[in-house]
């Protein structure tokens, strides 16, 4: 398929999500992604349905949109032009999910589709929908993967990290899970976490599943990093508050976790733990209103 088609199809896919937008839908996730430009507002339902298809168009057909897409990216970058969020995130999960690709393969996408990600839902989306991660045969890969992800010390490549680890590494048995942990407990990781609002809430996440697989474990570790110095307190409090928020964790686990953690900040001396600026991003999103007009060009009607 030549480049003319393949764009030719971006652009009837950019229509189709157009089409589908809902303002409300707009302004929910506006108010969650503030400062995130680039958006339609499609339920997910939309691009994950527009993703099957490309998956049932074949590897070959997702690789050459892939090539596309990310070709329309750097223009983005460059010249300020490209195709919304929801576009990403379809061309994200048909790169995730479409069948008969070698795992290799599938990790140089994910790494040239980590470059396009700039907020959480990229990152959370794409981490979460990969498939083969967990095969035997690709642990070794994967984790050399993670690693570089980390000591990128990007945040958003870092979250992708996390993102990966805890839908995939958590659930694999001992081993993978008590890597992905030591991974997590990263000096680039626990940096990132203090620096930025995303870094610490994602770092937080994955402790709080990390405990449904491994209470112990998790409780550990978290308390080590408190003693040691090495976490900050805002990331602290955050991985109790989403332990208690889980619902995969018992009642008596989430209390024990929160009263430990509780108990281990207040042990330290005012001022000894790492200094956090990673307060919450202030600020949503004006309410989006527009006249959808069928058969407007994408361009046009943003």
């Amino acid at each position: 398929m030549n480049a003319s088609s393949n764009v030719s199809q971006l652009d009837a896919l950019h229509l189709e999500l157009l089409h589908a937008a809902i303002p409300q839908q707009y302004d929910t996730i506006g108010v969650m992604m503030p400062g995130v430009a680039g958006r339609i507002g499609c339920r997910a339902s939309a691009y994950r349905s527009a993703a099957k298809r490309l998956c049932r168009s074949g590897a070959e057909n997702v690789e050459s949109l892939l090539a596309a897409f990310l070709s329309d990216a750097q223009c983005r970058r460059t010249q300020g032009r490209g195709y919304v969020q929801e576009v990403l995130w379809t061309v994200m999960l048909a790169a995730s999910q479409v069948e008969g690709i070698p795992f290799a393969k599938r990790l140089e996408w994910l790494d040239k589709l980590a470059q396009c990600a700039d907020n959480w839902a990229s990152c959370d989306l794409l981490g979460e929908a990969v498939k083969d991660f967990t095969l035997p045969q690709n642990e070794a890969s994967a984790f050399a993967f993670l690693d570089a992800l980390i000591k990128s010390r990007n945040l958003w490549r870092i979250r992708l990290a996390l993102v990966l680890m805890l839908a995939h590494m958590a659930p694999a048995g001992s081993r993978p899970l008590k890597r992905a942990v030591q991974l997590s407990s990263a000096p680039e990781v626990l940096t990132c976490a203090a620096q930025s609002y995303y870094g610490s809430m994602g770092l937080a996440w994955a402790f709080s599943v990390y405990a449904v697989h491994d209470f112990s474990l998790a409780e550990r570790v978290v308390a080590d990093l408190i003693v040691n110095k090495r976490i900050d307190p805002a990331t602290a409090r955050r991985t109790a508050q989403k332990v208690r928020e889980s619902f995969r964790s018992a009642q008596a686990e989430k209390a024990m976790l929160s009263q430990n953690i509780q108990k281990a900040l207040d042990g330290m001396p005012a001022g000894s733990l790492p200094a956090a600026r990673n307060s919450k991003p202030a600020g949503g999103v004006p309410a989006f209103r527009r006249q959808r007009l069928k058969g407007t060009p994408p361009s046009a009607a943003l």
